[in-house]
């Protein structure tokens, strides 16, 4: 009677751990296109980050925005264009769901639920089923990889959604130009990278034009209290301060190049500093000794 005891405990915990929320306020896509046109080259980069939530008919939706590079290619030069941050869609993640306010109505776009063998329907134009699950790790979480016998559908990761195309639970391949690449996922630091050819934090700036994160000072790091952050643009901004598990703890709006904060009374730990302007977003990771 105790080993059963004990195994019925496993399994719930199993599940528990399987059914878990996979989006929080880190959560960051980043995606890639080429499309090569006689002597032109044209590049599209796009970094898609959520920013706060929103509450409709009771359920709490994340609300995910999207921002960009377009390159384009001639001569040895490339031309950079910046694609403005603006609202991309609402999402939400319940246990082994996802799901999306689709006119105002809760939708499931994929179910977590489905094993090897089992049929996808997606829309009127994309069935197929399931050909293998493969599992993926961010960092030490697992994350289940789904492969269709299809070539025309494009494999799922549980949590972050399809390895083309930008919306979550759009894996279809579709007729005219060529799908977005998703490069890699960060959330909480960790990184799933897809694309080790695409430099994922290039084009996620701040900036008027694309930088590293490392031209943005955050020191001293680790830090007892005061927190200086130098090098910003002097265009209007939003800084966040989170917590690893994605809640929002401060927020603030400013427009100067440098600016102290105070970590005094946070509790010891790691936290993440999130910069929002209409150019994009830029993220560190601070701790707190």
């Amino acid at each position: 009677m105790k080993n059963i005891l004990i195994s019925a405990v496993f399994l719930f915990l199993l599940q528990a751990t399987q059914a878990q929320h996979h989006l929080d306020q880190t959560s960051t896509w980043v995606y890639y296109k080429s499309v090569w046109q006689g002597p032109i080259t044209t590049t599209n980069y796009r970094t898609i980050t959520i920013d706060g939530d929103t509450t409709i008919q009771g359920q709490t939706y994340f609300k995910r925005y999207i921002q960009g590079v377009d390159q384009v290619l001639m001569s040895a030069t490339p031309t950079n264009t910046i694609v403005p941050r603006q609202f991309f869609d609402l999402v939400r993640d319940d246990v082994n769901s996802f799901y999306t306010n689709m006119n105002g109505q809760d939708t499931v776009i994929l179910d977590f639920t489905k094993s090897v063998g089992d049929s996808i329907f997606i829309g009127s134009i994309c069935a197929d089923s399931l050909s293998q699950i493969d599992t993926l790790f961010l960092g030490s979480a697992p994350l289940r990889k789904w492969n269709f016998y299809s070539y025309n559908i494009f494999p799922y990761i549980e949590g972050i959604g399809s390895v083309a195309n930008l919306e979550l639970g759009t894996h279809c391949v579709y007729t005219g130009s060529p799908a977005y690449g998703l490069v890699c996922y960060e959330k909480q630091g960790e990184q799933l990278i897809l694309d080790p050819n695409v430099n994922c934090r290039v084009y996620n700036s701040i900036m008027n034009t694309a930088i590293d994160n490392m031209e943005v000072k955050v020191y001293p790091n680790p830090t007892s209290g005061e927190v200086q952050i130098e090098g910003l643009s002097s265009l209007e901004k939003t800084i966040e301060i989170l917590n690893m598990n994605g809640q929002l703890l401060f927020t603030k709006s400013f427009n100067q190049e440098n600016l102290s904060l105070n970590m005094a009374n946070y509790p010891k730990g790691a936290y993440f500093i999130r910069i929002t302007s209409e150019k994009g977003t830029l993220r560190k990771k601070l701790i707190k000794m």
